[in-house]
């Protein structure tokens, strides 16, 4: 079917100017489309508005304020945050003193210092009381008879039969130059271990085993009967101080 000029298309256009005619417009829709049946394109459903207006500026003429917007502007609240300092924006990894101002060590905690216990062995002779070394002890027994030595050495006074064992014996008295004492009832004979074998030292008496701690010992002061040479420390015990004696440094230069 041709259309003549002037005629009406079936589509409603006009044959001259091709705009649309008689056709009912919905929404607003240039092209005349229905929005409830046809969204292929649905930028025409939005309303745009119209660019602003040139503004024209003449000499001595002063800026106008810009006219409001009649558009509906919706605005959107910022979420909460937390700011940061300044000094962690301006943090410079490599600055020691920056990073130990924001991010401080946990102190360290100081050494324990374990106080050591020696157990030490309370003995009396020449009146007064004195310590040993209790791990060098082996046995204690009491006084028992003692068969002389020919031995040019008077310190060794003799030896004992211990189940079957020799043993010499000496005492406390003759090591540090004390004078020679009868034995009692509370004299004992102490077995002690050294590097050159056993040996038996006698004692006026022995009292108890003491459990000293290395805090407690001090320098020996004052005036003491031993050469402070054999004096490893003084403890202070029962009002007064006992001294420790090194046995053992005395036992090898006999």
């Amino acid at each position: 079917m041709v259309n003549k000029p002037g005629g009406q298309d079936p589509l409603g256009t006009d044959p001259l100017g091709g705009k649309p005619k008689n056709v009912p417009n919905h929404g607003g829709d240039p092209l005349g489309r229905n929005p409830l049946v046809d969204k292929r394109d649905s930028i025409w459903q939005t309303p745009q508005s119209a660019p602003p207006a040139p503004m024209i500026m003449g000499a001595g003429a002063k800026s106008a304020s810009p006219a409001p917007s009649t558009s509906q502007t919706t605005t959107f609240e910022e979420p909460p945050w937390i700011p940061f300092p300044e000094a962690v924006k301006k943090l410079d990894p490599t600055d020691e003193n920056i990073c130990q101002s924001m991010f401080p060590k946990a102190p360290e905690e100081e050494p324990h210092k374990i106080d050591e216990i020696f157990l030490l062995l309370e003995i009396r002779f020449g009146g007064e009381g004195y310590l040993i070394d209790l791990l060098l002890t082996q046995k204690i027994i009491r006084m028992t008879r003692i068969t002389p030595t020919p031995r040019p050495n008077s310190t060794i006074m003799g030896a004992i039969n211990l189940w079957g064992e020799i043993i010499p014996v000496t005492s406390f008295r003759s090591i540090f130059g004390f004078p020679k004492a009868a034995a009692t009832k509370d004299t004992r004979i102490i077995i002690m271990t050294f590097s050159r074998g056993k040996i038996g030292i006698i004692a006026d008496e022995v009292t108890e085993i003491a459990r000293v701690p290395q805090s407690s010992l001090t320098h020996p002061h004052g005036k003491t009967r031993i050469n402070p040479s054999y004096i490893l420390g003084v403890c202070e015990a029962h009002g007064g101080y006992l001294p420790w004696v090194d046995i053992m440094k005395a036992v090898n230069e006999l």
